[in-house]
């Protein structure tokens, strides 16, 4: 509930490790057009953001198109939908729990894939902006239709995706994290009703809470 405790919390690990370098990882050409982009997208380029880690790059470009992207379709860009409900929740007088900590969510964001490959996602993503672009609108129009096994589907089994996540970083994003919530989700249902929000990928596919809360016997619809 402290969102700003948490982004100081997360701020150290959004910096590159030590040694990470940019310039001595990329070639001449790619590292002119990640500036390039970076500046162009985010207003500053690598002279600033030189000693960020690059899925935090990653992370603030993809906002950005998705953001433009859902600009042009007439749809305003405001809180995010789980802090909408956790300050909803909070202002109704609810309790208000986590299924995951910070530490959680640094491990899957950051650690779970080296940096070098966060970098191959990074410079995927600036290398094929029109993908990204097309990425997003899909990522938006299945998100409306509410087709869970098409979102799960442009996240994890897209031949066109340029650079894949590996199996590491999907099971760490996802599955890793869904099973450790249904450690949990039993109990907290059995003592109150209570309203779970998560991000929709986590209720697609057969690691996903819909399937998992199904195979213990809950009638979910």
């Amino acid at each position: 509930t402290d969102l700003g405790a948490m982004q100081k919390e997360l701020q150290p690990h959004m910096m590159a490790p030590e040694g990470f370098s940019y310039k001595e990882l990329l070639s001449e050409t790619d590292y002119a057009l990640l500036d390039s982009t970076l500046t162009a997208t985010l207003g500053v380029g690598l002279d600033l953001y030189g000693s960020m880690h690059p899925a935090a790059l990653n992370m603030m470009y993809t906002v950005m198109v998705n953001n433009k992207v859902m600009e042009e379709e007439g749809i305003i860009a405001g809180m995010s939908i789980d802090e909408y409900v956790q300050k909803e929740g909070i202002k109704q007088g609810k309790e208000v729990a986590g299924l995951e900590t910070i530490d959680d969510q640094v491990y899957a964001l950051f650690y779970a894939e080296t940096p070098e490959n966060q970098l191959k996602m990074l410079m995927a993503s600036v290398e094929n902006p029109d993908y990204a672009v097309e990425s997003a609108k899909l990522l938006n129009k299945y998100y409306q239709e509410r087709d869970l096994d098409k979102l799960y589907d442009l996240a994890f089994n897209n031949p066109d995706d340029p650079e894949p996540m590996s199996e590491e970083m999907a099971y760490a994003i996802n599955k890793e994290r869904n099973d450790a919530w249904m450690k949990k989700l039993p109990g907290m249902m059995s003592a109150n009703r209570c309203f779970v929000a998560v991000g929709a990928l986590h209720l697609a596919g057969e690691e996903g809470l819909v399937n998992q809360l199904r195979q213990l016997g809950y009638k979910v619809t």
